[in-house]
């Protein structure tokens, strides 16, 4: 598939600070109707990495690639970005009104009607009469995602939607409006990237860490891994082994009442002691075993 997004080993900065890159080689494709979650800390590069993506930075290595075009030569990209800093949500004008003036300036045709579905479909008639300056953050938050949306732009670009909204109303905003476009989205929380449960970009100091989906993220990053096993008569013997493995970081016994047996968490070094683990764990009557998945948490001690 051909990428829709293809960074390449790019350093950017604002103009304002031409000589400090706040990106640093960032490298990653996205395709077409893929949604991404960015993940970083507060001044990871999140924003930068969005705005990047609206040709809003100054690229000074690399290249940057979106639907075919550099985002600079493509207005409708910085369309379909939405934050809570845009001088838009200063406005005294209506929310009604502020989308008919958007849509007049990208010569959208139909205007009235596409309006009128957009905001029954994003359930915001009571906003409709509203000043936008006067609506609350997340209702600035919702005004912004339907501009975005009224755009048609070719990619949405959502800084703040997660942490303003949360996850069920931004996955309700994407199953409503989305199918089929490509989406990137921040997130300063973890548990928020992980509830999306979608493919990550994780930033660290202006540099990408890792991408992917974060079972695969959590393989290549080494991350320890915990395993919990309900064993028909633990002998002392296989717990001496298990805790003499070179890959076994520690075993313990925990109180359980889900199934007979005595359960045993271990936890190895990394996924690459998986299977030696399984073998020795074999030469006992196992009754049930579980792996935890490995959170963003304990993926972001690594990096």
């Amino acid at each position: 598939m051909e990428a829709f997004i293809d960074v390449r080993n790019v350093s950017a900065g604002y103009r304002t600070s031409p000589s400090q890159d706040v990106l640093h080689t960032i490298s990653c494709v996205i395709n077409h109707g893929d949604h991404v979650v960015v993940f970083g800390a507060p001044a990871s590069g999140k924003s930068s990495f969005l705005k990047m993506l609206c040709g809003d930075l100054d690229i000074h290595m690399g290249s940057v690639v979106v639907n075919g075009k550099q985002p600079a030569e493509d207005p409708a990209i910085r369309s379909g970005y939405v934050c809570l800093d845009h001088e838009e949500l200063r406005s005294n004008h209506s929310v009604y009104d502020a989308l008919i003036a958007f849509g007049d300036m990208y010569d959208i045709p139909h205007l009235p009607a596409k309006i009128g579905g957009l905001i029954e479909l994003l359930e915001m008639k009571h906003l409709a009469s509203k000043n936008i300056s006067a609506l609350s953050t997340a209702e600035k938050i919702v005004y912004s995602l339907a501009r975005a949306t009224l755009s048609d732009s070719p990619v949405l670009l959502l800084d703040d939607v997660l942490d303003v909204l949360g996850v069920d109303e931004a996955r309700r905003f994407l199953d409503i409006a989305c199918k089929g476009k490509t989406v990137v989205l921040t997130t300063r929380v973890p548990a928020y990237a992980e509830q999306m449960n979608m493919p990550m970009v994780l930033l660290h100091h202006g540099t990408l860490a890792h991408a992917g989906m974060r079972e695969d993220i959590a393989v290549a990053s080494g991350v320890p891994r915990i395993i919990d096993a309900w064993v028909e008569a633990l002998r002392y013997d296989m717990l001496k082994k298990l805790r003499s493995h070179s890959g076994v970081l520690e075993v313990r016994i925990l109180p359980t009442d889900r199934f007979e047996g005595n359960l045993v968490r271990v936890v190895i070094r990394n996924s690459r002691f998986m299977p030696s683990l399984y073998d020795l764990m074999s030469q006992s009557k196992l009754v049930h075993v579980e792996e935890v998945p490995p959170t963003l948490t304990d993926i972001l001690r690594t990096i």
